[in-house]
């Protein structure tokens, strides 16, 4: 995110239909043919500066946010406890909950698999930012 510069940040602006009518999970609804213009941009960012979107690999954060998923990050958020993070560590990006304890620093798994990751003095380390939500996308 360092080589991102403000404008490529904040350039971008998605507008698509969006309908009025419901699309029903149980009973139909109604349609109409009325649309209004959805801001994605908007949606996600509510107008703040700052955002990164980066696409999941992996599975150490199943089930809530699966490979492929993309997740909004918020690169001028400061991380509080069972927060979900992007971090760089030795190097290499990764998407973890932030856990600080009074005796250090872990990036830890949602999926149980995974050993948390004790952040150590000897480690080049940082936050990327906080996620601030995601999209499944199939």
């Amino acid at each position: 995110m360092q080589n991102l510069s403000r404008e490529m940040l904040t350039k971008s602006r998605s507008l698509m239909p969006l309908a009025n009518s419901l699309l029903s999970a149980g009973a139909a609804a109604e349609v109409s043919d009325d649309y209004d213009l959805l801001d994605v941009n908007e949606m996600i960012t509510k107008g703040r500066e700052g955002f990164v979107a980066f696409v999941i690999t992996g599975d150490s954060m199943v089930d809530a946010i699966r490979p492929g998923y993309i997740v909004f990050v918020d690169s001028f958020s400061e991380p509080r406890n069972g927060d979900t993070v992007a971090a760089c560590v030795n190097g290499k990006n990764c998407i973890k909950i932030f856990d600080r304890k009074p005796n250090g620093l872990y990036l830890v798994s949602a999926n149980a698999n995974y050993s948390p990751k004790e952040i150590q003095a000897t480690d080049s380390f940082f936050i990327l930012g906080v996620v601030k939500g995601h999209l499944a996308v199939y």
